[in-house]
């Protein structure tokens, strides 16, 4: 479909007038569970997450860990309470034998938030000329959060918020995904 000059001029004043254009894209994410303290954390999970069509494999120990072990050496990962604010996770090996672990304090090493554990959060920006539409001013705000899904797994989400400008259009956008690592049953 070709536009005219004045069809793309009117179509152009039209975004400007209504404000901006806005968008959401969510892929594997389920609400998080609502939980009264962190010891509804306490539990084995699988370290390897199980993707979908929207995401790769992703290691627990990677989120858990700023300098964590080789993933595919982990096979499970082990979280323990050591009292109302504390847990004590613990990274296995195939054979049980302990590769990593670590005591982490709530308010200290980590935030509660609306049910899942604030692991870390940046923003980033940018400008482009993206020839032949024109400029772009884009700034990009990522979390990364996890919690427990409604089955009691542990649920990794990163989502991200996005604004800026194009020629002279404002718009947002918001995208989320999410990982699931599976809670071992015993």
């Amino acid at each position: 479909m070709v536009m005219d000059r004045s069809t793309a001029t009117l179509l152009c004043t039209a975004l400007v007038i209504c404000g901006c254009v806005g968008g959401r894209e969510t892929y594997n994410v389920a609400p998080f569970q609502s939980i009264s303290s962190i010891e509804a954390f306490v539990g084995d999970y699988e370290n390897r997450s199980r993707p979908n069509r929207a995401t790769t494999q992703q290691y627990l120990s990677d989120l858990i860990w700023a300098y964590p072990p080789r993933g595919e050496l982990i096979e499970v990962i082990q979280v323990r309470s050591a009292g109302p604010q504390t847990l004590v996770v613990r990274a296995l090996d195939a054979n049980g034998a302990e590769v990593k672990a670590s005591t982490f304090e709530n308010g200290k090493d980590f935030h509660v938030r609306n049910g899942a554990i604030h692991i870390r959060s940046w923003t980033q920006g940018g400008m482009t000329g993206l020839y032949p539409m024109g400029p772009m001013a884009v700034t990009t705000h990522t979390t990364v959060s996890l919690g427990l899904d409604p089955d009691g797994n542990a649920q990794q989400v990163q989502e991200e918020l996005s604004a800026g400008v194009w020629i002279i259009v404002p718009f947002t956008g918001s995208k989320a995904r999410g990982q699931r690592f599976a809670r071992i049953k015993k």
